[in-house]
C-alpha cells in the first residue's frame, strides 16, 4: 500500500483574489518576473542588502561610527546565514525521517 502526500488548502477570505489559485497563476503569467525580482532584490530591506544590516547594527548599538556599523552588519549577515543554513538541514533532516516513517509504516 503506497500513501500519498496530500496538500489541504484552507481558503482564506481575507486574502486578495490575486494572491491565491488562480488568482496568483493568472498575475503570474501577466508579470514580467525578471522585473519583479529586479526590484525584489534591490530593496533595501532584502535580506542580501548591505544598508538593511548596517541599519540592525545601528539598532543594536547607536554609538558606532559608520565602518563600525558597517563590519557589525556584515558579521550579523553571515550569522544570519549561517543560522539559516543550519535550520535548513534540520528541516531537510526531519522531513527524511517523517518521508522514511511514513514508508516504513506500509511495510508492516
Amino acid at each position: 500500500m503506497t500513501h500519498t502526500r496530500v496538500t489541504t488548502r484552507v481558503p482564506n477570505p481575507d486574502y486578495p483574489p490575486e494572491r491565491v489559485l488562480p488568482g496568483a497563476m493568472a498575475r503570474l503569467l501577466t508579470t514580467d518576473w525578471h522585473a519583479m525580482t529586479a526590484a525584489a532584490n534591490a530593496s533595501a530591506n532584502h535580506v542580501s542588502s548591505d544598508d538593511r544590516w548596517t541599519r540592525k547594527a545601528r539598532e543594536a548599538n547607536a554609538f558606532l561610527d559608520d565602518d563600525q556599523a558597517y563590519r557589525l552588519g556584515q558579521h550579523m549577515k553571515r550569522a544570519h546565514y549561517v543560522r539559516m543554513g543550519k535550520l535548513s538541514a534540520e528541516a531537510r533532516r526531519l522531513s527524511r525521517e517523517a518521508a522514511a516513517e511514513l514508508d516504513s509504516g506500509d511495510e508492516v
